[in-house]
């Protein structure tokens, strides 16, 4: 699945003295993915930035969601400005169509703090070719053994008895 992460727009400037940096983070399978720092965006963002989500059935059958956090970087940390609710991903995998997002992002307290764009599109991914072209995921190999000559008798009495 394919998520682009278009713009946000803030009710407010998180910061005093310049503007704020905001950047979007999220998790995805025990992984924290995030845009770029918008230096000096202040109020209004873009970013128009890509991520890829493998394995996204497995996220759909488990009834996995997710949710978009916007921050504002400074020197030192970074301060949250907002939350989206959580969105499922069965709401936009039903199909591999194109779909638009303007999701609210809510304070910490709950109150409105402005909005995130983004799209998504289910996207098949083929795997990877085998690196031998004859061969294909369903390829065996079979060895047959047909004959064994050893160089020394390893038993001290008789003769060895060779099995494979």
């Amino acid at each position: 699945m394919v998520i682009i992460i278009k713009s946000a727009t803030f009710l407010k400037d998180a910061d005093m003295v310049g503007k704020q940096d905001p950047y979007i983070k999220f998790k995805y399978e025990d992984k924290s993915l995030q845009t770029d720092v918008k230096d000096d965006a202040g109020k209004a963002a873009e970013w128009n930035e890509t991520f890829q989500l493998p394995n996204i059935n497995k996220q759909v059958n488990s009834n996995g969601s997710i949710v978009f956090e916007a921050y504002d970087k400074d020197l030192m940390s970074s301060d949250l400005l907002g939350a989206t609710d959580p969105l499922d991903f069965v709401d936009y995998c039903a199909d591999d169509k194109v779909h638009e997002f303007d999701l609210e992002l809510f304070e910490p307290k709950g109150a409105p703090a402005g909005r995130i764009k983004l799209s998504t599109q289910l996207v098949f991914v083929q795997p990877d070719p085998p690196l031998n072209p004859r061969c294909n995921y369903n390829c065996q190999l079979e060895i047959k053994m047909k004959e064994a000559t050893f160089l020394k008798d390893s038993d001290m009495i008789g003769k060895q008895d060779p099995y494979l």
